[in-house]
């Protein structure tokens, strides 16, 4: 009971979830890395010392701000994971020789329907899905950065399995882009739950690197 009444606020102060939350503003509102580093594990202490997991403000899960080194790695193994299995199929032949002889007044319509039905539900996975609070940032002020990199790693992955494995025809370019945008379907998705599912990451934010060779 006494526990009970602690994390309730039973004296009428401030609630066990009220302190965890304002560190967790606190955590969000600093800009560099390594203060973010400093935050996280204040809050993870004052959030242990109350026996309570880590929340984002407003209930959802856990908040993801940054965009690390340690996510790209997360990624390249969720998406090896996802596609791998799919390189060694000879439906992926079949689907991609579909993709690149469906035309409809000119354009390669099952080829793009594709490439957006993979780029909308890996964003609903990313930011819209709640398995995390994944705050949006941009690249050059428009294109999300953390799905870029998602959907880029997927599809280098994919491509570089297939080519290793011999299953891309090089004499035909826009059926390879096609057989191996099969491959990148199953791996996006695995991208994004291998970058989002481990939390906040603690490598190095990639901005902060890029930053380095400027």
């Amino acid at each position: 009971m006494a526990d009970e009444a602690d994390e309730e606020g039973g004296d009428g102060g401030t609630t066990a979830a009220e302190v965890v939350e304002e560190l967790e503003r606190l955590e969000s509102s600093v800009s560099s890395p390594e203060e973010r580093r400093i935050a996280s594990r204040i809050r993870s202490l004052g959030a242990g010392l109350y026996g309570l997991e880590r929340r984002a403000v407003g209930g959802v899960g856990e908040h993801i701000r940054s965009y690390t080194t340690r996510d790209v790695a997360e990624a390249f193994v969720g998406s090896t994971l996802f596609s791998l299995p799919l390189v060694v199929e000879g439906g992926v032949l079949d689907i991609g020789e579909h993709f690149a002889t469906g035309f409809v007044y000119g354009l390669p319509v099952y080829f793009l329907g594709n490439v957006a039905f993979v780029t909308v539900v890996t964003a609903g996975l990313l930011y819209y899905a709640e398995f995390r609070d994944v705050e949006v940032t941009y690249l050059f002020g428009v294109v999300p950065r953390r799905l870029t990199g998602v959907l880029t790693i997927a599809f280098l992955m994919a491509a570089a399995t297939m080519a290793l494995w011999g299953r891309l025809d090089a004499s035909r370019p826009f059926l390879t882009v096609c057989r191996v945008s099969v491959v990148w379907t199953a791996g996006s998705f695995g991208a994004g739950l291998g970058d989002i599912l481990p939390g906040e990451s603690e490598g190095a934010d990639l901005g902060d690197v890029l930053d380095r060779f400027d």
